[in-house]
């Protein structure tokens, strides 16, 4: 790990939020080789930190869940230490391209690894660390393009990262329940530390399809 990162002892990180927000229409001018997008999912973002023995899953605000996630977060460790998972607790009944309700926990980042709070360090690395300990069983997807992936652990999945056509993706994708649009991540972004919500929201953007209560 690099000497740049700070010792992780298990304690909460608050995971990073999106804050800015465009519109659909805007899509093309983030399509120029400088964002990673991931499938904005609508459920409750979700903070976990795992060691060989517990694991703690808390949401964004520091608070415990009414109704606690029950996955095998324990099958996700790998390293030493303790590690954090950012992650999207898909717990409001909201349907996927099966028009099935989606229930589960998926993986958009990860915060702590090997005992190190990845500080400094961009989603393209952060993204690798996350393929590398969780390979893909299989994928869901809606007109040929996946929006998430399944995991060795049941219930656990994975987003998609897109890197170009964002405005078709998010065309397709928005058409299932559960994708509320797309988030945009600028690759040169680096984590910060975790200490407060507003943290982290200076190199994401959030793309929404229109509802009763938001135009996007």
């Amino acid at each position: 790990m690099s000497n740049r990162y700070l010792p992780y002892n298990g304690n909460f990180l608050y995971p990073p939020r999106i804050e800015y927000k465009a519109q659909p229409i805007s899509l093309k001018k983030f399509d120029n080789g400088e964002f990673i997008a991931q499938p904005k999912l609508d459920g409750s973002n979700t903070s976990v930190s795992i060691n060989e023995n517990v694991f703690l899953a808390k949401e964004r605000h520091n608070t415990f869940f009414a109704r606690p996630p029950k996955f095998d977060f324990l099958s996700l460790y790998s390293g030493f230490g303790y590690m954090c998972l950012a992650g999207e607790y898909l717990n409001k009944s909201k349907k996927g391209e099966d028009n099935k309700p989606l229930i589960g926990f998926c993986i958009w980042d990860i915060l702590a690894y090997n005992g190190q709070i990845l500080i400094g360090s961009t989603i393209e690395e952060r993204l690798e660390i996350i393929d590398r300990l969780y390979p893909t069983t299989s994928s869901r997807s809606i007109n040929g393009i996946n929006y998430i992936f399944a995991t060795n652990t049941k219930d656990i999945y994975k987003v998609a990262n897109y890197s170009i056509n964002f405005s078709n993706i998010y065309d397709t994708i928005s058409k299932i329940d559960v994708v509320e649009g797309l988030v945009l991540k600028r690759k040169s972004g680096q984590l910060e530390m975790m200490t407060r919500e507003q943290n982290n929201i200076g190199w994401a953007i959030k793309v929404r399809k229109p509802t009763l209560n938001y135009k996007f």
